[in-house]
């Protein structure tokens, strides 16, 4: 594996009621027009949910810092960098700004 051309698989829990709406989930990162999926799923209760995205890592240029953004607010910073031959994903909460 040589660490480019892969997908990172980020799994962010949030409580919300309503559920979070797709539409308004944006990833900003070191690269602009990155096509990050993600979906929300529902946990054990329905104010409990998962925001599951898939992060390209194409080339060196994709390495860096990946904020979430819920409706114009950043829930959560995620910094992949490379490690040898595997990419590590570290989490930053920012406990101000998750609601």
């Amino acid at each position: 594996m040589s660490g480019n051309d892969v997908n990172v698989h980020v799994a962010v829990p949030v409580m919300a009621n309503p559920p979070p709406q797709e539409s308004m989930i944006t990833w900003f990162g070191p690269v602009k027009n990155v096509n990050i999926t993600s979906t929300v799923s529902q946990q054990d209760v329905p104010y409990k949910h998962l925001i599951n995205s898939s992060i390209p890592i194409i080339n060196q240029e994709y390495y860096g810092n990946y904020t979430l953004n819920y409706n114009g607010t950043d829930i959560i910073s995620v910094i992949i960098i490379t490690e040898g031959l595997y990419p590590l994903v570290s989490f930053r909460y920012d406990i101000g700004k998750i609601h």
